[in-house]
């Protein structure tokens, strides 16, 4: 019993001497503060509904019904002190069968409603102390801390703030211990830290949410309704902007979730809703932190059975929106982390890695983006792993690296496209729907054109097909729909690249049995349309290589070989062309080898 009172006081002595230098309000304050320091040092432990309602100024209401009914002890003590207003440390430390419930609420205030209806109707221990203390404002600190049956909940919420309708709601109705404490304090703003940490099976649940805040409505609603451990806990701290982490960490069977999100923001409604209905754990942590802009890094890392999936997304953004709905839904682990970081553009890293039974999918999609709307819905019902990741970063144009590893079996599909393009369109619809591996890789990257990269390495139950597509072109439309639907491997790899003209490297290497087919076309053309249409549905092997390359010319090196039972059929036409229509329709349709070279 000592040793509790001494936690007590060490925790009203140390919270007071920060405050009382910390809070801008005047001598006349810290005063008040030094004098409620002095209270603390003479309260004995045992008592019970003693120092309530003590050199209060003008109002009324305060220090009323206090450490009534307990079959514990320590209950209902040092409420309702040195307070300028009304309705102030009332019904605090009530009906507790535990010791050490609704002590120091509601002393030192400057305000109306404040330190009320804390610390009743508990079965455990120290629960609903500290309060609603040392605040200029109205409805702070009230209903923490009651109807617990574990120990060490709804402590310390509500104090030290300049604004209203902070630290309320918080640590109530848990039979774990350590949940709804350090909610809703030393905030300048107004509704921070309410409704933290409720209803808990589990332990350590909706602590330190609210805190530090200039804005209003951050940190509500974190840690409520948990079966697991550690979450909702540190959203929505030291915002200068409002709606921020907020309505995470929530009904989560596993651990860990919903931690660390929405704090630091300028901007409003950032870091919301993550970590939610995980049934694993490392989910939905470290979302929307440190933004200028708003609504970014929210509805990440909900409705997991895996673990470690929708972390760290939409974080450091100046643009808004970015690093949105990411890992979400996955059996699999390490899926939708990382995205939507550091971009001065709108709508980038968004919808990724979610509904995987795989693993490490959909991350590190929409980084460092001038533009908007990059590096989205990458990396999604994927039950391969190490799909639709690093798409669509650093981009200045718009729309660059989506839709790209998706609905894979086979792993490492649709992964570096759409990046460091000044261009719009560049790196879509790359690797998605593969039974094979390393399927639509780097394509669409470094583009000053558009829609360069797209549709390539898809649907393919072979493998290395469609990579390395649409690459560092000043023109528009190169590297499209190349490797795709081959049961054949390395099909349509080094295609579309470096053209400064419009068209290039487009249609190669599709649908073949085979192998080695339509690669290294349509590069380095300054002209357009060159390099089309070569390598496709060929049973054999190293059909349609090496045409359309190096043309200032048009359409050079089209239609060369396809549809070969053979091998080495339609290569090395149509290159090094200042003319138009060179090495077209070759090499096709051959039972044996070597033919149309």
């Amino acid at each position: 019993m000592v040793h509790q009172k001494s936690v007590i006081v060490a925790l009203v002595l140390v919270t007071i001497a920060i405050v009382s230098h910390a809070t801008p309000i005047g001598g006349g304050w810290r005063a008040r503060a030094d004098k409620i320091q002095q209270d603390f040092r003479v309260w004995q432990r045992n008592e019970t509904g003693s120092s309530n309602g003590n050199e209060n100024e003008a109002g009324s209401n305060r220090g009323n019904i206090n450490g009534n009914g307990n079959d514990g002890a320590g209950n209902g003590n040092l409420n309702g002190n040195r307070n300028t207003g009304s309705d102030i440390g009332t019904v605090n430390g009530n009906s507790n069968s535990g010791n050490d419930n609704g002590n120091a609420n509601g002393n030192g205030n400057n305000g109306t409603d404040v330190g009320n209806r804390n610390g009743n109707a508990n079965n455990g221990t120290f629960n609903g102390n500290f309060n609603g203390n040392l605040v200029i404002g109205n409805k702070n600190g009230n209903e923490n801390g009651n109807e617990n049956a574990g120990d060490k909940n709804g402590n310390n919420n509500g104090n030290s703030n300049d604004g209203s309708l902070n630290g309320n709601a918080n640590g109530n109705g848990n039979d774990g211990l350590h949940q709804g404490n350090s909610n809703g304090n030393s905030n300048h703003g107004n509704a921070n830290g309410n409704g933290n940490g409720n209803t808990n099976d589990g332990l350590g649940n909706g602590n330190s949410n609210g805190n530090d805040n200039t804005g209003n409505m951050n940190g509500n609603n974190n840690g409520n309704l948990n079966d697991g451990n550690d979450n909702g806990n540190l959203n929505g701290v030291e915002n200068t902007g409002s709606g921020n982490g907020k309505d995470n960490g929530n009904k989560n069977v596993g651990s860990s979730n919903g931690n660390v999100n929405g704090d630091g923001n300028t901007g409003d409604g950032n870091g919301v809703n993550n970590g939610n209905d995980n049934k694993g754990n490392d989910n939905g942590n470290a979302n929307g932190l440190a933004n200028i802009g708003s609504h970014n890094g929210g509805e990440n890392g909900n409705g997991n059975t895996g673990g470690a999936n929708g972390n760290n997304n939409g974080n450091t953004n100046t643009g808004k929106s970015n690093g949105v709905d990411n890992g979400n839904a996955n059996t699999g682990n390490s899926n939708g982390n990382g995205n939507g970081l550091n971009n001065d553009g709108n709508g980038s890293g968004n919808m990724n890695g979610n509904h995987n039974a795989g693993n490490q999918n959909g991350n590190g999609n929409g980084v460092g983006n001038n533009g908007n709307n990059n590096g989205h819905f990458n990396g999604n019902s994927n039950s391969g792993s190490h799909n639709g990741n690093g798409n669509g970063g650093g981009n200045s144009g718009d729309q660059n690296g989506a839709n790209n590893g998706n609905v894979n079996s086979g792993n490492s599909n649709g992964n570096g496209n759409g990046n460091a393009n000044s261009g719009n369109g560049n790196g879509q619809l790359n690797g998605n729907k593969n039974n094979g591996n390393d399927n639509g890789n780097a394509a669409g990257n470094g583009n000053a054109g558009d829609g360069n990269g797209q549709l390539n390495g898809n649907e393919n139950t072979g493998n290395n097909n469609g990579n390395n597509v649409g690459n560092a072109n000043a023109g528009t439309g190169n590297g499209v729909s190349n490797g795709n639907g081959n049961h054949g491997s390395n099909n349509a790899n080094e295609v579309g690249n470096s053209n400064s003209g419009t068209g290039n490297g487009f249609g190669n290497g599709n649908d073949n049995l085979g192998n080695n087919n339509g690669g290294m076309n349509g590069n380095h053309n300054s002209g357009n349309g060159n390099g089309a249409l070569n390598g496709n549905e060929n049973e054999g092997n190293n059909n349609g290589q090496i045409n359309g390359n190096g043309n200032s010319g048009n359409k050079n090196g089209e239609d060369n070989g396809n549809a070969n039972l053979g091998d080495n059929n339609g290569q090395g036409n149509g290159n090094g062309n200042s003319g138009s229509g060179n090495g077209a329709g070759n090499g096709n349709d051959n039972i044996g080898d070597k033919n149309g070279k």
